[in-house]
């Protein structure tokens, strides 16, 4: 038969504000066990705490707690210390031991304190004890629940109950690109769109016409004799995404654009884009109708009267999940080195870091093409998290380099570029064997890009000799593969007869390509063959022949006032893409010459 009640807690240390369960069993007057007594009701000496069921929660002061239970027929009591004695601290979270914490942008995690009396674990409540972090990783709150903040960052969370304190670290690591899907980006084509009847659809890629990368979509139509017209895509997945984003101008005939889509039945949903468009890129934005399951192509309407002659222009059309890709930010993208030497006949392991959207999301392997020597290898970039690493090939003796142009969703892009020497470098010209551009200018001879001149019976590439306008146009021609073929006819110049015959196909096929364009005098168009380049002038070229997306950066160089005006933006580009970058002593030196040492390097990294 029950005579007492048996109280036992599981914690015979509490702190103020903490608790502790006690279970409750019965004994016979001889104190073998017997069943559990019901219904008791608990009092606690000196108001020192409270019980609600079976637990005990401390109150505010310190002190010897004695609680009671009755049932009138049976009682018993047990002792509890209330006190502010903590030895140590440990941490934990899911009932495991915690020493670090490792988490993704906007994640949460429970953190549970012990504290220690005596090598006994106190009877606590998370509330019990002071939260803080360090470092910009995020905010913890009252009860120890960590939120990660939404980029990547390392610093300490701290656990502290009066002078103890229990310190680990936090990093918060990449977290993970949200779903999107490039509908179509025009780099290698239509992307198999088409337009209704009365629309002819092409690719172009002269960088006035291109928003980002090397190509977009030209829609030329009669803006007289139509109000409008539709642009088919291939059937889209849109079931799982919420935004769609396009750049988009027109010239000629304004208007605006609407985004269409079909339900699971096949019925047309559509959504307006954000602005009309106009004469200049405007990156427009539309939200994916609720029910849509597939993005099928865009309306054009025109405003007002129409203009034959007309076109619309669309670049970088994406579907996104979970916010539109409108970020203007470009990747942050860092290899830890850009000078490598590795044997003769191996391959080289370039590794980095690279992320977008402010560093939130680690870059997708799929948006970081690169170049091997000018050519393209698919495939060379691995990302493991925001950890980047690129493998070449296998590398014969002497000089190679190494392009990475990366973009994000919305392309924005960054470049980033490294010289790798497999064994020595090599020398096939007779006066660069010390010169530092040795090894650039033995690479584009390779390449058949860059050729020296025969004298004595000895091939000489003249490092120091500035390059002529002539020079620059026949190896920008061999660089970007032009069709040098047409040489008769008129070039447009009025100096055309100048033009030695070995240089007038080039100089006609960059001509063509609007990458070189002369100049104006008296009325007339000038190629001035024989000049040497400025630096102003050879960036101009290679910012028109760089993809599109390079961030707008600001030059403040103490002589950027006197880039001319019509080179400004090119400039930019080269500066942004790390293609060419002023001194030492801040200038840049715009109307300064080149050497073909220079420009050796400068193309070797293209």
């Amino acid at each position: 038969m029950t005579a007492h009640a048996v109280l036992t807690p599981s914690h015979r240390y509490v702190l103020p504000g903490g608790s502790t369960w006690f279970s409750v069993k019965g004994a016979d007057a001889s104190y073998a066990s017997a069943d559990a007594p019901t219904d008791l009701s608990y009092t606690v000496n000196d108001e020192l705490g409270t019980v609600s069921g079976q637990t005990f929660t401390a109150g505010s002061k310190a002190g010897r707690a004695t609680i009671t239970g009755s049932n009138g027929a049976v009682s018993g009591s047990m002792n509890v210390c209330i006190t502010t004695g903590v030895d140590s601290i440990a941490l934990q979270s899911g009932g495991k031991a915690l020493s670090s914490i490792s988490v993704k942008p906007g994640q949460s995690i429970n953190v549970d304190a012990l504290a220690y009396h005596l090598g006994h674990t106190m009877g606590a409540a998370d509330s019990c004890f002071k939260w803080s972090v360090s470092g910009d990783v995020g905010a913890v709150n009252a009860d120890g629940v960590f939120t990660a903040g939404s980029r990547m960052a390392s610093g300490t969370l701290t656990c502290s109950y009066g002078s103890v304190s229990k310190s680990i670290p936090i990093n918060v690591g990449m977290g993970d690109a949200q779903s999107a899907y490039t509908v179509a980006d025009f780099e290698n084509g239509l992307n198999n769109l088409t337009a209704s009847d009365g629309v002819t659809l092409s690719r172009v890629t002269d960088y006035t016409s291109v928003a980002r990368g090397t190509g977009s979509l030209q829609a030329m139509w009669n803006g007289t004799g139509t109000d409008g017209f539709t642009i088919f895509a291939p059937a889209a997945d849109a079931s799982s995404m919420k935004h769609l984003t396009l750049w988009a101008h027109s010239r000629n005939t304004a208007g605006t654009l609407t985004a269409v889509f079909a339900d699971a039945e096949g019925n047309e949903l559509t959504a307006p884009l954000s602005a009309a468009t106009g004469n200049s890129w405007k990156q427009l934005t539309a939200s994916v109708p609720d029910g849509a399951q597939q993005f099928t192509g865009l309306r054009f309407d025109k405003s007002g009267a129409g203009s034959g002659g007309s076109a619309l222009y669309l670049d970088q059309i994406v579907l996104s999940a979970d916010h539109a890709v409108t970020n203007t930010d470009a990747p942050s993208v860092k290899l830890n080195t850009t000078s490598a030497t590795v044997s003769i006949g191996t391959n080289a392991a370039l590794s980095g870091t690279a992320t977008m959207e402010n560093g939130k999301y680690p870059v997708r392997a799929s948006n970081i093409a690169v170049k091997v020597d000018g050519k393209a290898v698919s495939g060379a970039a691995v990302m493991s998290g925001s950890t980047m690493t690129i493998t070449t090939g296998t590398l014969s003796a002497g000089t190679h380099t190494v392009t990475a142009d990366v973009s994000d969703d919305a392309g924005n892009r960054t470049r980033v570029c490294a010289t790798v020497t497999a064994g020595s470098a090599s020398n096939v010209f007779a006066d660069t064997a010390s010169h530092w551009a040795n090894g650039y200018a033995s690479l584009l001879s390779a390449r058949g890009i860059m050729k020296g001149e025969t004298a004595n019976g000895s091939t000489y590439f003249r490092p120091n000799r500035n390059l002529t306008r002539q020079e620059f146009a026949v190896t920008m021609a061999r660089l970007l593969n032009l069709d040098t073929s047409s040489t008769s006819g008129t070039l447009g110049f009025a100096d055309e007869d100048s033009i030695p015959s070995w240089a007038r196909g080039a100089v006609a096929a960059v001509s063509r390509a609007n990458i070189m364009n002369g100049s104006s005098s008296n009325g007339k168009l000038y190629f001035n063959s024989q000049a040497t380049m400025t630096r102003t002038e050879v960036m101009t070229v290679i910012g028109r022949c760089l993809p599109r997306g390079y961030a707008a950066v600001s030059l403040n160089y103490t002589d950027a006032s006197v880039i001319p005006s019509w080179a400004t933006e090119q400039v930019k580009t080269c500066v942004s893409a790390g293609v060419i970058g002023g001194y030492s002593d801040g200038t840049i030196r715009p109307n300064g010459n080149i050497t073909r040492g220079e420009i050796a390097k400068i193309l070797a990294l293209f």
